[in-house]
């Protein structure tokens, strides 16, 4: 793990333990609001990779129908056709972070990455793990 996570990681751990310890409760959220559409956009612009878009049940149908026991999300399938009900019921769910923020200006820690660096850090992941390949759809090589 790259020790710019590590670090984050462990600034979001002691900010949780100093909520457990005082009885509060803190939603870590991201700063600004996006969804999976706007990531889906982001890996699409910058890599190349161009994705279909499905409500809720059709998602699920198709995880089914093209998840093979190799595959990362196979061990999944399970929970998200049990919960596609609850997942549908919460899709437009919002929490507030303040509480989160507060305590994360107090002890010193960094407002949370914007979107395309996020973006960057799960492609540059997934294509060092083989999961996407190096040069998106298209063959062009593309945010790096």
């Amino acid at each position: 793990m790259r020790r710019a996570a590590r670090s984050r990681i462990g600034a979001k751990v002691s900010i949780i333990a100093s909520a457990s310890r005082n009885g509060e409760t803190f939603h870590v959220t991201v700063d600004s609001y996006y969804n999976m559409v706007d990531v889906t956009r982001s890996i699409t612009q910058d890599y190349g990779f161009p994705f279909v878009y499905y409500d809720i049940p059709r998602f699920i149908e198709e995880m089914n129908r093209r998840a093979t026991p190799d595959d990362p999300v196979y061990p999944l399938l399970d929970f998200f056709n049990r919960s596609q009900v609850k997942l549908a019921a919460m899709q437009h769910k919002r929490y507030s972070n303040d509480g989160y923020r507060q305590a994360r200006a107090a002890s010193g820690g960094r407002p949370d990455p914007i979107l395309t660096d996020t973006v960057s850090y799960l492609m540059r992941h997934m294509i060092e793990e083989g999961l996407v390949a190096r040069d998106g759809v298209d063959g062009v090589a593309r945010a790096q």
